[in-house]
């Protein structure tokens, strides 16, 4: 028992210093931002729109506990990184480039989202905004992929955690 009670107290201590609070995150002010971002940059319907939003939250959730902003959200590595941004034409290359300059948070929100659109290409289907098993399965399979450490059930276990 005295195990225990440690183990919890040592565990909300690392908690409480690690930068982050349940009550400090507001996920309806992260959850707007990130969908008007991803309106006026992705072409994308009003529904997949809505469906990517609650898909990039879930990502940000799962990868970093939204610790901070920009790349640390998404953890998009630079050979990923580079293999989107050559997969676009010229111009959106050109306004990508421009984006990182001015704002590096709403530019990985882009990035992860054309991620995702790209993997749409290729036969994913976006899970219904609630459905948090589906986003860990998802995400698991085109964004973490197999080479990663996070696991289905460690990333449902976040998305609740965070996004109910």
């Amino acid at each position: 028992m005295k195990k225990y009670l440690l183990a919890t107290i040592l565990a909300a201590v690392v908690f409480m210093f690690s930068g982050v609070s349940y009550a400090n995150i507001n996920i309806e002010s992260h959850r707007k931002e990130i969908y008007a971002v991803l309106d006026k940059h992705l072409d994308l319907s009003h529904r997949e729109t809505h469906r990517m939003t609650e898909l990039l939250l879930f990502t940000a959730a799962v990868e970093s506990d939204f610790r901070q902003n920009g790349n640390v959200w998404f953890q998009v590595q630079k050979r990923t990184e580079r293999y989107i941004i050559d997969q676009q034409d010229k111009e959106i290359q050109k306004d990508l480039k421009n984006l990182k300059k001015s704002n590096e948070h709403k530019y990985y929100i882009v990035l992860a989202g054309l991620l995702y659109k790209y993997s749409m290409g290729k036969g994913m289907q976006l899970p219904k905004h609630d459905d948090r098993y589906g986003q860990a399965v998802v995400w698991k399979k085109w964004y973490n992929t197999k080479a990663g450490k996070g696991t289905v059930k460690g990333a449902y276990r976040k998305g609740v955690k965070y996004l109910g």
